[in-house]
């Protein structure tokens, strides 16, 4: 097949739509846009991701700009914290909340602070984060939050700890229970 050869694909009107939409703002033709988003999902799923995952990664990927959130090797920043954790302790649980705070105020912005809403972005946000085990759930009206591996040190669960409650009393939760040991981050927060 050549690259002038082309395949007629259906989609939903809709689909058709924002395509032409999108096409026109961005300056691309509708065949060479549809060809580069099958292309790049293709890739994706050949690496092993499916399409649920790929909204994850771009949903997180837009948190990640908006918040301008850095990435740092686990290792390296479980080092500092426990470095910098014996006599600033209180200080670095302050920044860690203000983290939380400024996760809890985006989702507010972006009017996504329902315990659907927090359960699927905590999920989102599991899949990139080096945790063996990340739980987020909706249970009665309540978010369930448990995670095995946060840490390597019981200071970096401790600063964990402080920003997951300062993020989910910043949306009006109220913390039902919480359980911080070595790490393993259990938190049950109730909705308000």
């Amino acid at each position: 097949m050549s690259k002038r050869d082309r395949v007629n694909i259906a989609v939903s009107v809709d689909v058709a739509q924002r395509l032409a939409a999108v096409s026109d703002a961005s300056g691309m033709t509708q065949y060479a846009l549809a060809n580069d988003l099958i292309s790049l999902g293709l890739d994706l799923m050949e690496q092993g991701y499916n399409v649920q995952q790929m909204r994850g990664l771009a949903k997180f990927w837009r948190i990640c700009l908006d918040i301008e959130a850095v990435p740092v090797p686990a290792p390296l920043l479980d080092k500092l914290i426990t470095r910098l954790y014996g006599e600033h302790g209180d200080f670095l649980k302050e920044l860690w909340c203000e983290a939380g705070r400024t996760l809890a105020a985006y989702l507010k912005a972006t009017s996504a602070a329902e315990a659907r809403e927090i359960a699927q972005l905590m999920g989102h946000l599991g899949r990139m984060l080096p945790a063996k085990r990340f739980e987020a759930r909706q249970e009665d009206g309540a978010v369930v939050f448990s995670v095995v591996g946060v840490g390597y040190s019981r200071e970096t669960i401790e600063v964990n700890a402080a920003a997951v409650r300062c993020f989910f009393e910043a949306l009006g939760y109220k913390i039902a229970e919480m359980g911080v040991e070595p790490g393993v981050l259990y938190v049950k927060a109730s909705a308000p």
